[in-house]
C-alpha cells in the first residue's frame, strides 16, 4: 500500500471514529496542511475530502433518523453539522426529503 492509500484510509478511520471533525482538525491531527491533505485524498478516492466527509456525515444522519428517536437537532449535531438548518439542506440535496419528513414517514 503506497503511502497515499495508507493516508487516505487514516483519514477515513478518523472520519469513523468522529464525524464533528473538519478539515483542518483531521489535517492537525495527522500532522499535514489541510491543503496536502485534500490533495491526497482527491488524487487517490476520485471526491474531495469536504464531498466524502458530507456523505458520510449525512449516511450516519440518515441510519439515526430511521433506527434512532434522537432529536434531529441532536442528530444534526452528533454528525458533524454547524447547525440544523445547514444539516436539512445538506439531507435534502443528498436524499430528495428533508430530514423531518423522512422522519415522519418511516
Amino acid at each position: 500500500m503506497s503511502n497515499s492509500n495508507s493516508l487516505c484510509e487514516k483519514i477515513k478511520d478518523l472520519i469513523d471514529i468522529d464525524l464533528r471533525l473538519n478539515i483542518k482538525e483531521l489535517a492537525a491531527t495527522l500532522n499535514y496542511h489541510p491543503f496536502y491533505l485534500g490533495e491526497v485524498f482527491k488524487k487517490n478516492e476520485g471526491c474531495t475530502l469536504h464531498k466524502y466527509l458530507i456523505q458520510e456525515r449525512l449516511k450516519k444522519a440518515n441510519e439515526l433518523i430511521c433506527t434512532t428517536q434522537i432529536p434531529l437537532d441532536e442528530i444534526a449535531f452528533m454528525c458533524g453539522f454547524s447547525s440544523h438548518a445547514h444539516f436539512s439542506v445538506s439531507f435534502k440535496k443528498a436524499y430528495h426529503v428533508t430530514p423531518g419528513h423522512l422522519r415522519r414517514h418511516i
